[in-house]
């Protein structure tokens, strides 16, 4: 069974500090891609509007954007790594566009997840759920950094790494609060260089969790198998279609059951207005 490994903690101001190292003279070119992908996430939504009508708009709509959405942001949390890593030329265009649509559907996977067992920790008493996504929060960056890690070990390992470090994780991410603040008051302008900060902070800190290579814990990483992700992500399908399903039945019932009850004061109502005794029940 596998091991927690409790990694020695790296003071959060040094990390911000070697991010803000790595981004030094990357800053424009970063809030530059960021800005693009805006635009054309913008510009798509208003194609979307002017040409399709009716329901068939907004499912397509919502289908693309979601895909979209998450090829661009694992394209940029990639070229966001290779800052982090300090490598020479980062290539956004090519080789991190081209790793984001590869690794799209697994972290959507992922997400669909977590916000899963988010959502039923919350219903716990909201303590179990914040507990969840602190356990799970470096599961993107395991799967963006490691492409042949298979979807569930992300998770054990995810696991691992925030092992004693989630009250760290929590202190880490009020660092961009005011941060975020600053940016909302330039009418989100800031943003533009906020998130570049941010992401590569976490890539940083993501970094600064992981065991020493060649150690126990690298080398229990079983190979990536494509069948057991595809039965994987079936298996969250139906599941996820058995709970609408079992909603909708539960709501046809509760539907019926509240128009048999108006239907039966209707009737008491018209036979009370004509005179005639209530029909029996």
């Amino acid at each position: 069974m596998a091991k927690s490994v409790l990694v020695p903690q790296i003071p959060n101001g040094e990390i911000t500090r070697a991010a803000r190292a790595s981004l030094k003279g990357r800053w424009f070119i970063a809030a530059l891609i960021l800005l693009a992908i805006c635009i054309t996430e913008i510009v798509a939504a208003v194609v979307f509007e002017v040409l399709l009508n009716g329901v068939v708009k907004h499912i397509l709509h919502g289908v693309v954007a979601v895909c979209c959405n998450n090829i661009a942001m694992c394209a940029y949390f990639i070229y966001c790594k290779s800052i982090a890593d300090d490598d020479a030329a980062p290539d956004f265009w090519n080789r991190s566009l081209a790793a984001g649509f590869k690794q799209f559907v697994r972290i959507t996977m992922a997400q669909v997840i977590i916000s899963v067992l988010v959502f039923f920790g919350i219903l716990l008493l909201i303590v179990p759920g914040i507990i969840i996504a602190l356990n799970y929060a470096m599961v993107p960056y395991i799967l963006l950094d490691k492409p042949d890690v298979p979807l569930l070990s992300a998770f054990k390992r995810s696991r691992r790494l925030m092992y004693g470090h989630r009250w760290q994780t929590i202190r880490f991410s009020f660092r961009f609060v005011g941060w975020g603040i600053l940016a909302f008051l330039t009418c989100g302008i800031g943003f533009l260089w906020v998130i570049p900060y941010g992401v590569v902070s976490y890539w940083k800190f993501y970094k600064s969790l992981l065991p020493e290579a060649g150690s126990e814990a690298e080398q229990e990483i079983p190979a990536y198998t494509p069948c057991k992700e595809m039965s994987l992500a079936l298996r969250i399908v139906f599941f996820i279609l058995f709970v609408l399903i079992s909603a909708a039945n539960s709501y046809k019932d509760e539907l019926i059951k509240t128009n048999r009850e108006k239907y039966k004061q209707q009737l008491a109502d018209q036979q009370r207005q004509s005179g005639l005794p209530p029909e029996s029940r």
